[in-house]
């Protein structure tokens, strides 16, 4: 498991992708997904990231649409 500042990630499969920032001031970290896969238009899909992420005490993670 690394620490990316207090977030806990921890690689669950051998080509998943760390979460990254664009800037060291944005308020979420980027996800990726192990496989590519073409999402429609208000259509739902499971994807799987291949990671494992702790978050600090007293906190939750989210995962939300790009904006």
């Amino acid at each position: 498991m690394i620490t990316l500042g207090e977030l806990k990630v921890k690689k669950m499969h051998p080509t998943a992708i760390l979460p990254t920032k664009a800037h060291p001031t944005d308020a979420g970290w980027d996800l990726y997904a192990l496989h590519n896969r073409l999402i429609h238009k208000d259509e739902t899909m499971m994807v799987q990231t291949g990671i494992a992420i702790e978050p600090p005490q007293g906190f939750f993670a989210m995962v939300v649409p790009r904006s």
